[in-house]
């Protein structure tokens, strides 16, 4: 079960898809999400809901990348395959036809596929640079078509929710302190989605009644090949005072998820921190999530990395509640940002501060979405 989209951004490919693994789950059984712990007590016999994590995006080659949902066996069998092939032979969107073709039709009852196979380079994340050419497909995917991204792939048990969200909610892109080139935009849309899903799973935890979420991945195109994104995501809250005339913000945030990619093993380090606090005791997280082709070995079972919170990407959703009890979520996306700083001892947070140039942006995106609300 999963959520997947392969969409184009001012033309620029850009694919996400969530991690979670679902099944049947036991009563009283509790799965541990990078964002929440879930029990299932007195589940109904044969009740599916979280079981684990799998990334779902897989980078078959430079220029192809796929996004799967499904039975994970067939995908694994799939994919891997497919990576063996490409070792040998140069794929484009004919020889990938030739190679979805040779399938038997039982492989398209168990999975679905939608991703980009590209054909020219582009230019990188930190230059300009023109569209990069590459053909989307899907298999067994929904099409849609939206005003603000064009046509669409999107699959997944979690599709209907993604589809609404893509027609009605996605705007534009959040700011970023330079004007971005095609690829960094297509970032700023794809992390502002998966700031969106994740605050959903945070708060209602829609997204896993749909058997979908656990934490979300990001392919874009870069250097003429496709990457994912290593990413720092913080969660801060804040309040509008009666009057609608002061915020206040909370010194620090509540959430911290820092994604890093160490070959093809991704390396979740979730922080939680009590608020509010003045020396707030953070409770971290390591979570191991394998690529589609290939389960943890033992030596990534017993240890691994521990990712630096500095990162090139910072992705900031300020959730800021309303005199009126309701909320609404800024983002504000850092690249190569010096907003925040971290105090790191022995791979563990033990302080953090932040830029008044910050706080500056924070104050401005909040006396506009104000005065947004009173027109």
């Amino acid at each position: 079960m999963t959520a997947v989209a392969a969409l184009r951004i001012a033309g620029h490919p850009l694919i996400l898809a969530d991690l979670l693994l679902s099944g049947p789950v036991e009563p009283d059984r509790v799965t541990t999400l990078p964002s929440v712990e879930v029990a299932f007590r007195n589940a109904p016999s044969g009740y599916q809901g979280p079981i684990g994590l799998c990334q779902k995006i897989a980078i078959v080659a430079d220029n192809l990348v796929i996004g799967w949902a499904g039975k994970r066996t067939t995908a694994m069998d799939f994919v891997g395959e497919l990576r063996l092939r490409c070792e040998h032979d140069y794929f484009d969107a004919q020889r990938l036809r030739e190679y979805i073709n040779m399938q038997s039709a039982s492989t398209w009852s168990e999975i679905r596929f939608a991703g980009f196979v590209s054909y020219a380079e582009d230019l990188s994340l930190g230059e300009s640079s023109a569209s990069i050419m590459a053909d989307s497909f899907g298999l067994a995917s929904d099409q849609i078509l939206t005003p603000t991204i064009g046509k669409a792939f999107v699959i997944g048990s979690g599709r209907e929710l993604l589809i609404d969200y893509l027609k009605q909610v996605y705007q534009d892109p959040p700011n970023i302190e330079s004007d971005p080139n095609l690829a960094v935009q297509a970032v700023l849309h794809g992390t502002s989605t998966i700031g969106d899903f994740l605050t959903m799973e945070q708060f209602a935890r829609e997204s896993l009644d749909e058997a979908f979420g656990g934490g979300y991945e990001l392919a874009v195109a870069s250097h003429g090949e496709f990457i994912k994104l290593n990413v720092l995501y913080v969660f801060w809250r804040g309040w509008v005072s009666d009057d609608h005339k002061n915020f206040s913000l909370y010194d620090y945030p509540f959430l911290l998820f820092r994604y890093e990619y160490f070959d093809d093993l991704l390396v979740i380090r979730t922080i939680a921190m009590q608020e509010p606090a003045d020396k707030p005791i953070p409770q971290e997280s390591i979570f191991k999530v394998p690529p589609v082709y290939r389960f943890l070995t033992a030596e990534e079972e017993s240890t691994c990395p521990r990712p630096p919170l500095k990162t090139e990407w910072t992705c900031n959703f300020v959730q800021v509640i309303l005199p009126d009890g309701k909320w609404k979520t800024i983002t504000l996306m850092g690249h190569k940002s010096d907003w925040l700083e971290f105090n790191e001892e022995n791979g563990q947070v033990v302080g953090m501060s932040y830029s008044n140039d910050f706080r500056h942006k924070i104050n401005q995106c909040v006396k506009e979405l104000l005065v947004e609300r009173e027109t």
